[in-house]
């Protein structure tokens, strides 16, 4: 399974919702100028005032890690990669042999694992605060008018 996006139905931001009212609902073929009643209309307007949409979503925590669990992480995938390996070519498969420089680039890629996560959660600060960026939602308004069925 892949997680792209393949149907728009709705998009908000901090200060609206718009509901896709258009045929398509393929992002590649929808017409994304939110101002035309003939592709998006307006959860809020003049019958509904707009209002400040909070978020309910909350900042995620992340712990500091002992050094002794990456060493862990990274035995355990040696560990995995050369039994599946052993396995493979007793079984008469076709496999090369390890190369000790993939080694040592998962060796440095598990190192890099603590700096990537805190700035992984850094960039999620900005995401959970309203901003003036469209999110994406895939909710289909009437999947049975975009050709789906049941």
């Amino acid at each position: 399974p892949t997680a792209e996006l393949r149907e728009v139905g709705m998009i908000y931001d901090n200060s609206n919702m718009w509901a896709n009212v258009q045929q398509e609902a393929q992002p590649w073929n929808m017409t994304w100028n939110l101002l035309s009643p003939l592709h998006w209309r307006p959860f809020f307007g003049t019958q509904l005032p707009p209002r400040e949409l909070g978020t309910v979503q909350t900042t995620p925590i992340y712990e500091e890690r002992e050094d002794l669990l990456y060493e862990q992480m990274e035995t355990r995938v040696e560990e995995i990669v050369r039994d599946s390996l052993t396995r493979a070519r007793s079984l008469g498969a076709f496999v090369t042999k390890p190369d000790n420089k993939v080694s040592r680039v998962l060796k440095q890629l598990l190192a890099e694992v603590p700096a990537a996560m805190e700035g992984w959660a850094a960039g999620l600060e900005n995401v959970t605060k309203p901003s003036q960026r469209c999110r994406l939602g895939t909710m289909p308004l009437s999947p049975m008018s975009r050709g789906q069925s049941g």
